[in-house]
């Protein structure tokens, strides 16, 4: 005869089994020093420390961050202080040489001193890097390229000084290099961008989006004339020429608060 009901042994067998199943969830913890190793040990708590860890994690990249750009301004002070004390060498040299008891060569010599000096500087000016960006010289102009779509530009080709966005596009207004009206150009996001009619009557030097008109306005100067223009757009896509009492061109555009105020250059 089998026993196939033992209910002592399967009682203590279950126990046996919580025991060893709690034993290894110790252990995994004592191992990895975290209370939540998975989602079974408590899933809402992970969620919150996985969000938290991420925190961390941010937080830690945001010092490094930090720490990386405290080194670039201590290589910048660096360069800049071993500028200043030749500076302060070639303007002690500077009062050395007004010395009338000095000779010719004795001025030759510090002459050549000084020279040094200026390439010393011009020298640190050009080596001062971090990460290879250069801190004390202005990074190489680049060539960029605007995509209308049906050919690229070159934006070095063609003069746009005038430019604003309205919280949905761009507008771009180009200062043409001969005879006509400025060139205009939208975009919703800076690469594709699509050419309008042409602002008929003068061309733009300077361009505004008033955010409480709604409107856009554009100030510049007639061909061929010195008189001022202005035009007025409420899509900046189509244009109006509006009448400008300025015997001058008109340079710049500004709001106050109440009204427009454009300004002329100044003439000797």
């Amino acid at each position: 005869m089998i026993i196939a009901h033992n209910l002592a042994v399967l009682n203590t067998w279950d126990k046996l089994r919580k025991s060893s199943e709690s034993k290894g969830k110790t252990l995994e913890k004592l191992s990895s020093g975290l209370r939540i190793n998975k989602a079974a040990d408590d899933a809402a708590g992970l969620s919150i420390s996985q969000k938290m860890k991420a925190q961390i994690r941010g937080l830690a990249q945001a010092q490094r961050n930090i720490q990386d750009g405290i080194s670039l301004i201590q290589t910048s002070e660096g360069a800049l202080g071993n500028i200043h004390e030749m500076l302060d060498r070639a303007r002690e040299l500077a009062v050395q040489a007004a010395n009338g008891t000095l000779t010719n060569s004795d001025r030759t010599a510090i002459d050549e001193e000084i020279t040094q000096l200026k390439q010393g500087i011009d020298k640190t000016i050009a080596d001062t890097k971090f990460n290879t960006i250069p801190l004390l010289t202005k990074p190489k102009a680049e060539t960029l390229s605007i995509d209308f779509n049906w050919s690229n530009v070159a934006v070095s080709s063609v003069f746009m000084p005038n430019g604003v966005w309205d919280g949905n596009k761009y507008v771009v207004l180009d200062l043409p290099g001969g005879p006509g009206g400025s060139e205009v150009y939208h975009s919703t996001n800076g690469i594709s961008w699509n050419k309008e009619s042409d602002i008929s009557g003068g061309y733009a030097m300077d361009v505004l989006w008033n955010e409480q008109l709604s409107q856009y306005v554009a100030v510049g100067g007639v061909d061929g004339s010195t008189a001022g223009f202005i035009a007025t757009s409420s899509d900046g896509m189509n244009w109006s020429p509006q009448v400008s009492n300025s015997s001058e061109q008109l340079i710049k555009v500004i709001w106050a608060a109440t009204s427009m105020s454009q300004s002329e250059p100044i003439t000797e």
